[in-house]
């Protein structure tokens, strides 16, 4: 499922994962996105959320400091091989 506007709760995109290691990840929707430090930055940048369904956007605020989102591969890569095992036990199945 691929988030949108309408599905988030005022203030909050998704939920933070701080693990024992000190590693941070973001589970948005059904998607886990890694968190790793951005590069500082010397010029203004700001935060927005475009909602292409509802064919608006919506400014969330100036950034102060930065990370880098990234999807967890791991994940995709599970789900995509877990997708792929059902998807073939149940053609199996229908035959």
């Amino acid at each position: 499922m691929v988030p949108n506007a309408n599905m988030m709760v005022e203030g909050q995109i998704g939920e933070l994962l701080v693990h024992a290691s000190g590693r941070c990840q973001m589970q948005i929707g059904d998607i886990l996105m890694d968190l790793n430090d951005g590069l500082e930055h010397s010029f203004r940048q700001t935060l927005v959320l475009v909602d292409i369904e509802g064919e608006r956007a919506c400014e969330l605020g100036n950034v102060q400091e930065s990370v880098v989102v990234t999807p967890n591969i791991e994940q995709i890569l599970r789900v995509t091989k877990e997708n792929k095992s059902t998807a073939a036990t149940t053609t199996t199945a229908g035959r």
